[in-house]
């Protein structure tokens, strides 16, 4: 994600990456935001093949999101776009914190 990040060229005030999926839960299409510092950490990526292979429809193709120092409900599957926002579908409907460290 680090990479992508600097490819995008973000404002300096930019604070979140925004992560919008194929799903729709209840009508409303499904994302996640993280903090963009999260966001460059090294163990952040986006995942396209596992174990060598493509990644396939249930673990989240054509790709999904992994943060590997955040607990598994953060890692958005069947990732569509990456954008700006704040927030996530979880914290707009669900009421959960946009934190969710291990």
């Amino acid at each position: 994600m680090s990479y992508i990040i600097s490819l995008c060229r973000p404002l300096p005030q930019a604070r979140y990456v925004v992560y919008y999926s194929y799903q729709y839960t209840k009508g409303a299409q499904f994302y996640e935001a993280i903090h963009i510092g999260l966001a460059k950490h090294y163990q952040t990526i986006l995942a396209y093949e596992m174990n060598g292979e493509p990644l396939a429809v249930p673990h989240g193709a054509p790709l999904r999101l992994r943060i590997e120092t955040q607990l598994g409900f953060k890692t958005v599957k069947w990732i569509k776009s990456i954008g700006i926002g704040q927030g996530g579908h979880r914290e707009d409907h669900m009421y959960y914190d946009i934190g969710a460290g291990i």
